[in-house]
């Protein structure tokens, strides 16, 4: 039976990675009619995939909320009334059989942990809206973590089965996995090499607000960490740099993926500060390669981190610069990769098809 891709709201690093690995698996598939793709996201496919004819760019000529708010309630004037499998959280106006992906974890937050921001608001109610609308033709909702499920399963309570929402486990990017191998032997070099001085730590993540790259204000002022820190590396615009006065912030601007898997051959550890996550591919992709990781003590990331992982208490700046010492302290050689599962996209690929 013929079915399309609707992915038109790819925006974030993490879900562009994850949707164009989807279309490179499905693009020869028989059945695949058409692949609605937002800009960002076709910038980031192979040209052999821009120029295959199934590919269709949904272009925005008005500001995205608009175009988003035309898109949703009228998805009939602009996508072929086919089973589809939308990757951008929010199901479309279409009767139509349909497996849905969500990625964005403000979703599974319940309003009285919401944060003040009237975009977020707005979203999460159009999610409930289409949801609630579009059930009885929703045949999956499908989330990569326990946590995710279990926000969502309070939040989509009117849902008819509860076994609409499923577990889907995220496989490794086909990218990461081609390059882990000379990522490993670079690794395994530098730590040889390597004296003991002030620690390289990188946070690969755009700016949004759960991101809480702001946690790191603190750092404008505390010189505490300076003999401890050689620098910390935001994959962020300078403008938006948390503490501009510190020597510590390296602002490089949104990099692309394969330049954050060129930082993983030589960072000592990856520090993450989001308060929320959907999944978290940094942290899985750490731990294959053996890079420490340190993070808040949230839901997300005991579930997500298993080994190599320093915990802090969630904005405690204190401990947080007790972790910092911790890992300065360790013999940070020892953290070996962890297994590396045999590659699930076939899985992955085949519940995302299957509309039964």
């Amino acid at each position: 039976m013929k079915f399309c891709i609707h992915a038109t709201n790819i925006n974030g690093l993490g879900a562009v990675v994850l949707c164009r690995d989807i279309i490179s698996l499905m693009i020869s598939d028989e059945n695949l009619f058409r692949v609605y793709v937002s800009q960002s996201l076709f910038d980031s496919l192979p040209i052999e995939l821009k120029k295959n004819k199934k590919i269709s760019i949904f272009r925005r000529h008005f500001p995205n909320y608009i175009s988003r708010f035309f898109e949703l309630f009228f998805s009939r004037f602009f996508f072929q009334p086919l089973n589809t499998i939308v990757l951008g959280d929010i199901p479309i106006n279409l009767k139509v059989k349909q497996n849905v992906l969500v990625h964005n974890p403000i979703y599974s937050e319940s309003f009285s942990d919401y944060p003040i921001n009237l975009s977020n608001l707005i979203k999460k109610l159009l999610f409930l809206f289409f949801v609630s609308k579009m059930s009885t033709h929703i045949k999956n909702i499908y989330v990569q973590t326990r946590v995710m499920r279990s926000g969502l399963t309070l939040n989509l309570s009117f849902l008819r089965k509860k076994s609409q929402l499923s577990l889907l486990d995220n496989p490794l990017s086909l990218n990461f996995i081609a390059k882990r191998p000379a990522i490993l032997n670079a690794r395994l070099s530098f730590k040889h090499r390597r004296p003991k001085k002030a620690l390289t730590l990188l946070y690969p993540s755009a700016f949004y607000l759960h991101k809480n790259h702001d946690f790191l204000k603190f750092l404008d002022s505390d010189k505490s960490l300076d003999l401890y820190i050689d620098k910390i590396i935001l994959t962020i615009d300078p403008d938006l740099n948390p503490a501009p006065r510190s020597r510590l912030i390296q602002c490089t601007g949104v990099l692309s993926y394969n330049k954050i898997l060129e930082l993983y051959r030589s960072i000592d550890c990856i520090v993450y500060l989001s308060q929320k996550e959907s999944l978290g591919l940094p942290l899985i992709e750490a731990q294959s390669l053996g890079i420490p990781i340190i993070c808040p003590d949230l839901p997300y990331s005991r579930e997500v981190c298993k080994i190599g992982t320093f915990f802090y208490q969630n904005e405690n700046i204190d401990d947080f610069k007790r972790v910092i010492l911790e890992v300065f302290s360790n013999n940070l050689s020892q953290f070996s990769p962890a297994y590396l599962a045999d590659n699930s996209w076939q899985v992955f690929c085949s519940k995302l098809k299957d509309f039964n």
